[in-house]
């Protein structure tokens, strides 16, 4: 349905359903687009709604719609999945409140699926799978479980007495010491970033007992690199008040690791599910390879052609726009990017196996040397030698030599693409020159230090007050 529909429950309901439980905007044959807002909430706290949906339903669907969870228990049983939602700009939302609230999903595709954030306020955290993580990763948000590191299936979100008092957001968010950086809006406004009011946020790492230590910061609209597991606290204050949550997007900046010995990718089976389906590939490490092909314009793994498509271009300006590294540095972001990339060092070869369709051509960058071009009227290999003294990213991309190429919705090959069949990268010689570059792991008789503002520091010291191995220390 269109429109807010508001779920107000009195006393214990159950929702059975082959398919969909509750349906938000569903476009289908006949039905209308952009969907309204879903509030379900209770009158005393304690009314629980229970969905029971067969094995290829889900819980709840949204399209283009928030989803708020108030006062109650909500629990989805036997679906494929728990809730699901179409996320655009504005909308995509899953806001969980109250003290009494708690969130039970259970799918066994994804307890939740294609979120745009996960919005948790009053203490309430996710506590199945245990230090279980939001993470939005280009296409839509889930959350992982770290054990596994895969997409959970059983979320289990409810309050925590953790006490602490004033902060009205409170999302954690786990960490591999894979980097990721953070970006904190004010929605007062048509969801523009920082419109009106001051939003104030601060970063409590998990190694610190006491989040007061660390001291509350305007936040100013850049991005904050997060290295490890932390718990991140914002509010807006509009004028001297503390107004409405400020709301928290995380940018997975995943770490791409050095081909150290002979690997050849297996692209049907590192971008394909079980059951063979083509997996979204957006700002995503599989095997060492860093992929971001955005599905939305017809890139990513096609199964019937059994090959990588690269229907959008780059541009060579969008690398001196972005300042794109080459050599590997913790917290290299490349959402700007689009396309694949590896570290290499020392010396060896990159066969990439590929057929250029049209106007496009395959690029192949190494660090900030000038690209190379090739062009492959069918099926066959490029060989790319390199020689590094460090190692450096190896940017491979599309590059269209005529303007106005049309985009597709699909993943299929466009009239103008690039087609990667496969890919052997083969060192001859090594260099690494960068040990183990985003571990942060704590060493048994290290000194473990942060400032105040909850950012790691190394000795010597500048005079201050330092937050060491978890106590409070003043440096003269």
């Amino acid at each position: 349905m269109d429109g807010t529909l508001i779920v107000e429950l009195v006393g214990n309901s159950t929702i059975a359903a082959e398919a969909y439980g509750i349906t938000m905007g569903t476009q289908g044959p006949g039905i209308g687009g952009k969907g309204g807002n879903l509030i379900v909430r209770g009158t005393t706290g304690s009314e629980v709604l229970t969905f029971n949906i067969s094995d290829k339903g889900m819980g709840i669907y949204a399209y283009l719609a928030d989803v708020t969870i108030e006062n109650c228990t909500v629990v989805v049983n036997g679906a494929r999945d728990g809730i699901v939602m179409k996320s655009g700009h504005d909308d995509g939302y899953l806001t969980v409140r109250g003290k009494n609230t708690v969130l039970n999903l259970n799918g066994s595709n994804a307890a939740m699926e294609n979120v745009s954030d996960l919005m948790l306020e009053d203490g309430l955290e996710i506590v199945e799978p245990e230090n279980g993580y939001f993470s939005y990763t280009g296409s839509g948000g889930t959350v992982f479980d770290p054990g596994t590191k895969t997409v959970a299936t059983h979320v289990v979100i409810r309050y925590v007495d953790n006490g602490l008092q004033s902060p009205m957001f409170s999302h954690r968010a786990t960490t591999f010491a894979e980097p990721f950086e953070l970006y904190i809006y004010n929605p007062n406004v048509d969801g523009k970033k920082n419109e009106r009011g001051t939003v104030i946020y601060k970063v409590v790492p998990a190694g610190i007992s006491d989040p007061s230590l660390i001291k509350e910061q305007p936040y100013y609209g850049k991005g904050i690199l997060i290295e490890e597991t932390s718990t991140v606290y914002a509010y807006v204050v509009d004028g001297k008040e503390q107004s409405e949550t400020a709301v928290v997007e995380y940018v997975y900046a995943p770490s791409v690791p050095q081909i150290e010995k002979e690997q050849t990718t297996d692209f049907g089976n590192d971008l394909t599910d079980s059951d063979g389906n083509a997996l979204t590939v957006e700002n995503v490490v599989v095997n060492n390879v860093y992929y971001n092909l955005p599905a939305d314009s017809g890139n990513g793994y096609d199964t019937a052609g059994k090959c990588v498509v690269v229907n959008t271009p780059m541009s060579e300006d969008a690398f001196v726009g972005n300042d794109s590294p080459a050599t590997p540095s913790e917290g290299d972001n490349f959402e700007w990017f689009n396309g694949m990339i590896v570290v290499v060092g020392g010396t060896g070869t990159v066969e990439i196996t590929c057929e250029t369709v049209g106007t496009m051509v395959l690029a192949v960058r190494k660090g900030n040397d000038e690209p190379a071009y090739y062009t492959q009227s069918s099926e066959n290999t490029v060989v790319v030698n390199y020689d590094n003294s460090t190692p450096e990213y190896l940017y491979i991309y599309a590059v269209d030599t005529a303007a106005g190429k049309k985009k597709t919705r699909e993943v299929s090959a466009a009239a103008d693409c690039l087609k990667i069949y496969g890919m052997k990268v083969t060192p001859t010689t090594v260099v690494t020159g960068v040990e183990s570059i985003f571990e942060d792991s704590e060493i048994p008789g290290e000194r473990v230090i942060y400032d105040l503002n909850g950012r790691r520091c190394t000795e010597p010291l500048e005079p201050g007050v330092y937050i060491v191995n978890r106590k409070k220390v003043i440096i003269r």
